[in-house]
């Protein structure tokens, strides 16, 4: 997970107005807008992460669920988990997703079905 302070150049214990005045320096520094074609990708990318950093510090609730993300420590099993689903090689995910598409395909088919008996049963009375 990426360090929002790092980003916006805070520190952990830093208040709203703090935050607020080194995104602003930072959007200032880095809008895509500002500078000329050549630097427009890599300052589009890193605005990017500027406004992402700021969106989550800036909210009371969102600051403190990444500060308590933070804090835990990081277990061998949720980097293996998270190993395996982005390399891949968790089949049991696109099991569960095949599932839930047949499910759906299914109650799809059983709703029409029930639509045309209704329409050509009842209705047609």
């Amino acid at each position: 997970m990426k360090d929002y302070y790092s980003i916006l150049g805070v520190s952990k214990d830093a208040d709203e107005v703090v935050i607020r005045a080194a995104y602003k320096a930072l959007a200032q520094k880095y809008h895509p807008d500002k500078v000329n074609s050549e630097l427009r990708p890599s300052h589009t990318a890193r605005m990017a992460e500027i406004n992402e950093a700021y969106a989550v510090l800036c909210d009371p609730i969102k600051k403190s669920n990444y500060d308590s993300y933070q804090a835990k420590p990081k277990t061998e099993s949720t980097s293996i988990q998270q190993k395996t689903v982005t390399n891949g090689e968790n089949k049991g995910l696109k099991k569960d997703m095949a599932y839930w598409l047949q499910s759906s395909i299914l109650l799809a088919i059983w709703a029409v079905g029930l639509y045309l008996i209704f329409k050509f049963t009842i209705l047609k009375n």
